[in-house]
């Protein structure tokens, strides 16, 4: 299965046209029961819980700016209504 293909085209310091020749990344398919039995990368896998934690971190502060948007607007209504001003 081919992943990636590349080609650079760019000019030297002399400025001669300078061509790359094209790479590739290319893996074999794998079987189900092949795939199942590769190894998790513990790395990979800590980056996975990092990634998760982020991700829920930026939900909950996401929440928290909601709230404190909500509160202010409840703020300002309230006041609104104590001084008789029509919003």
């Amino acid at each position: 299965m081919s992943l990636l293909r590349v080609s650079v085209e760019g000019q030297s310091l002399e400025g001669d046209a300078v061509q790359l020749e094209r790479a590739g990344l290319a893996l074999p398919a794998l079987t189900p029961s092949a795939f199942d039995a590769l190894n998790d990368d513990e790395l990979v896998s800590r980056r996975q819980v990092e990634l998760a934690a982020a991700d829920a971190l930026a939900l909950m502060q996401g929440g928290h700016q909601v709230a404190q948007r909500l509160t202010t607007v409840g703020r300002v209504e309230s006041a609104a209504e104590r001084d008789n001003v029509v919003l």
